[in-house]
């Protein structure tokens, strides 16, 4: 998180990290449409696989799949018409314009692999079988930063930074995806559609995006109003300090995630 700062900042300059950053923080406040199904999925899940019904666990997941993937289908299509203005959100003219247009666009892949993600990695959290997640998840990353690596010391520039995410979300996709269809098949569950199901989930959402809103919009709106009304680097000094403590933040969660959870369980 910090240590590929100083790469950023040699080969891509803080004036354009901090406008990356910014586009970031539209992304990020986009990622609304997912709406928080993820636990609702984990909790119906793991309530019928811990009733030993596991046709019916299996069934919440494959449906939730069937809800995720129309998510993402809303993601990416606001997302490309999000792409067209993104320029003229920055303030960024020329070729540097269609350059953060087509990094958006990559990064806005990324992200909807992302979101996939979360859905499959949850039948696994709701079965208490997250290793096999958490491996994938550890090998995407650095499978990721490797190609940010290479591309930025082989003059790829701000291309880089969505591409080597774009990668390592596509390694953790085809991982958790063989892992859950083996976790699928071991419920003995069908791929059957259930319009109840799908209206439970649909029905939960506006309850779930409303207690999230506040905070995400809050939190992935700091780097673009701080670009907008100071200037992008102000941005990068900004978000290098919040990511810092982002670190220890995630450290502490580290600590805590491995005792209060296992009281719960």
């Amino acid at each position: 998180g910090l240590l590929l700062v100083p790469l950023y900042l040699n080969y891509i300059g803080s004036h354009t990290y901090g406008l990356w950053l910014a586009s970031g923080g539209i992304l990020g406040m986009l990622a609304l449409v997912n709406f928080g199904v993820s636990t609702m999925i984990i909790q119906r899940v793991s309530s019928a696989y811990g009733q030993q019904d596991y046709l019916q666990a299996g069934a919440y997941f494959i449906n939730g799949v069937i809800v995720y993937l129309g998510i993402c289908l809303l993601y990416v299509l606001i997302g490309v018409g999000v792409s067209l203005w993104v320029p003229d959100i920055l303030r960024v003219q020329g070729d540097e314009s269609e350059l953060f247009r087509h990094c958006f666009q990559i990064a806005l892949l990324a992200m909807t692999l992302s979101i996939i993600n979360e859905c499959m990695r949850g039948l696994a959290q709701a079965l208490l079988r997250p290793l096999v997640p958490m491996i994938s998840m550890a090998s995407g990353r650095i499978i990721g930063i490797g190609s940010t690596v290479w591309m930025l010391f082989n003059g790829f520039g701000l291309w880089a930074l969505p591409t080597g995410i774009a990668i390592g979300e596509g390694v953790i996709f085809i991982l958790n995806l063989f892992y859950s269809i083996a976790l699928f098949r071991k419920l003995g569950a069908q791929l059957v559609i259930d319009k109840k199901i799908i209206k439970e989930y649909t029905h939960s959402s506006p309850a779930l995006l409303t207690a999230r809103l506040g905070t995400a919009v809050s939190h992935e709106s700091e780097p673009l109003l701080i670009t907008l009304f100071l200037s992008p680097e102000v941005t990068t000094a900004y978000m290098i300090t919040r990511r810092a403590a982002d670190i220890v933040y995630q450290i502490l969660s580290v600590v805590y995630g491995a005792t209060h959870s296992a009281f719960s369980n």
